[in-house]
């Protein structure tokens, strides 16, 4: 099950990498088993220095979060080249 109070206490401290350490997914197991690639492209993103990556919806788009603009451009540039596209979006409001 989902860390629901922890992921709200996380998301109220503004406390990026505990949210990161609490993106889950339950659609994430059967969607790995069914594309195994999946579960290797979010690997490469924590690997690459995302603080947490997911599955967006039931797929196959998948999510890393980053701490702020230039930690997300850092993350993209060092997997590009595993990735159909890469996309480096904000969900700060300005």
């Amino acid at each position: 099950m989902p860390d629901a109070s922890g992921m709200s206490a996380a998301l109220a401290a503004g406390d990026v990498a505990a949210v990161g350490a609490r993106i889950m997914n339950a659609l994430e197991v059967p969607a790995f088993e069914l594309r195994p690639g999946l579960a290797a492209g979010k690997q490469r993103l924590i690997g690459a220095g995302a603080l947490g990556a997911g599955l967006s919806g039931a797929g196959p788009t998948l999510f890393g979060l980053a701490a702020d603009e230039a930690h997300a451009r850092a993350v993209a540039r060092r997997v590009e080249g595993d990735f159909d596209a890469v996309e480096v979006v904000s969900s700060q409001p300005d």
